[in-house]
C-alpha cells in the first residue's frame, strides 16, 4: 500500500487531543504542514477528525511500500495514559489508506516509528500502542498509490491491551447440512479481527481442525460487536455444539463460550 504522500492544507478541519493551535513544540515536524488542534470527542476516550488528503510529502512509513501517496499528518497529543487504537475505517473514508506514527514527523528512523499499518480492516487500516499522558505524536494518513480523498480517523483509547470478551449468542443448523452462528461481545480496544470454531460433541471436542473467519471489517474501532458467520458441519452425526474464541489484532483471545446447535425453526407456511 501507499508510499510517500503528502498533505495538504485542507480548510476547516477539526484537530486531536486538546492541543490547540499550532504544533506542538515537543513535535519535531521540520517544514512538513501538519494538521494540529484537537480531535474532537464524540464519546467516552473515543474521538475523531475528519479531512482530506494533500499533496504529496517526502515520507512514508515502514509498510508504505513503493508506490507514492497523498497525504494528512495529524498531531495527536494523548489527553491520558492508555493503549490508543487508530483507524480511518468509517463509511465517510473514500479511498485505501495507509496509517503510520512517528515519534518526530521528520525521523523516519524505526526507533521513531510507533507503529505503520495498511489494510487490517478490509482496505482501510488500523494500529494500536501505548501512549503516555500527554504524549505528542504525528499520525500520517496516507494513500495507497494515489491521490487519497475524503478520510475519517478514529482514536478510541483503553487502559490496557485486553482480549476480546464474548456474549450471548446462537448456532443453528442450515437445510443445506451446514451450520450458522451469530454472536455478541466487546472489545476494549476495538481491534476484533477473527474468530475461531471447534465443533463439539457432548462438550467435548470432535478432534477436527478448527475454523478460522475473520471479522466483519466494519467492527474494527467499536466497542461492542455482532458477529454472524456460517459453514459446513462435518460428517460426524453426533456434533451438537460449537466453542467459539475471539481474536484481536494482537493475538489476545477471549475465554471460550460454548454453544449448542439447534435445528432451525420450520415456518409453516400459513404462518408467513
Amino acid at each position: 500500500m501507499g508510499g510517500m504522500g503528502g498533505m495538504g492544507g485542507m480548510g476547516g478541519m477539526g484537530g486531536m487531543g486538546g492541543m490547540g493551535g499550532g504544533v506542538p513544540p515537543d513535535l519535531d515536524c521540520g517544514d512538513l504542514p501538519v494538521e494540529a488542534g484537537a480531535l474532537d470527542p464524540i464519546d467516552v476516550d473515543i474521538f475523531q477528525l475528519s479531512g482530506q488528503s494533500g499533496a504529496m510529502v517526502d515520507a512514508a512509513g515502514t509498510c508504505s511500500g513503493e508506490d507514492p501517496g497523498n497525504e494528512s499528518i495529524v498531531a495527536f497529543q494523548a489527553p491520558a495514559a492508555g493503549w490508543y487504537t487508530f483507524t480511518t475505517l468509517h463509511p465517510d473514508t473514500d479511498f485505501d489508506t495507509v496509517l503510520y506514527a512517528r515519534t518526530a514527523c521528520i525521523d523516519d528512523t524505526a526507533e521513531a516509528e510507533l507503529s505503520c499499518n495498511d489494510d487490517l480492516a478490509g482496505v482501510q487500516s488500523a494500529m494500536l500502542f501505548e501512549l503516555e499522558a500527554d504524549q505528542t505524536i504525528a499520525v500520517f494518513v496516507d494513500a495507497y498509490g494515489g491521490e487519497g480523498g475524503n478520510w475519517t480517523l478514529t482514536a478510541l483509547r483503553a487502559d490496557e491491551n485486553a482480549a476480546p470478551v464474548l456474549g450471548e449468542g446462537a448456532a443453528l443448523t442450515n437445510p443445506e447440512g451446514g451450520f450458522f452462528v451469530d454472536i455478541a461481545g466487546s472489545d476494549a480496544n476495538g481491534d476484533l479481527v477473527g474468530m475461531r470454531a471447534e465443533f463439539l460433541v457432548d462438550g467435548e471436542p470432535t478432534g477436527e481442525e478448527p475454523l478460522e473467519f475473520g471479522a466483519v471489517p466494519n467492527v474494527f474501532g467499536q466497542r461492542d460487536f455482532t458477529q454472524n458467520f456460517s459453514g459446513g458441519l462435518p460428517n460426524i452425526l453426533e456434533v451438537n455444539g460449537i466453542r467459539l474464541v475471539a481474536i484481536d489484532s494482537q493475538g489476545n483471545e477471549s475465554a471460550a463460550v460454548d454453544l449448542d446447535i439447534a435445528a432451525q425453526p420450520v415456518v409453516d407456511e400459513g404462518d408467513l
